[in-house]
């Protein structure tokens, strides 16, 4: 029997929350789509808008540091949005 996804969730949400703050560990794009329940292409979008915290590898492949994703989803993405903004509108010198 296949787990749902409330199950995979909360082992996902389980396992991070085990991780130390310097972990090496890295996500996928469908392992933070899990976590915040939401299509693999939403989180490919918001690396590229760096609302999350994102590596693009030289493949073209997004991976996610499992602590700062997890750091994320526990402020909520609505906080690291305007965050991210105002580092934008700075670095543009509005």
């Amino acid at each position: 029997m296949t787990p749902s996804i409330p199950d995979m969730r909360a082992k996902l949400l389980s396992e991070l929350q085990s991780l130390t703050e310097n972990s090496a560990k890295l996500l996928t794009t469908a392992q933070v789509a899990l976590l915040f329940g939401v299509g693999e292409r939403t989180i490919r979008i918001w690396a590229e808008k760096n609302w999350i915290p994102a590596i693009q590898n030289p493949s073209g492949h997004w991976k996610f540091s499992a602590s700062e994703i997890f750091q994320t989803y526990k402020e909520g993405l609505h906080q690291v949005q305007l965050r991210s903004s105002r580092t934008a509108n700075r670095e543009q010198g509005a």
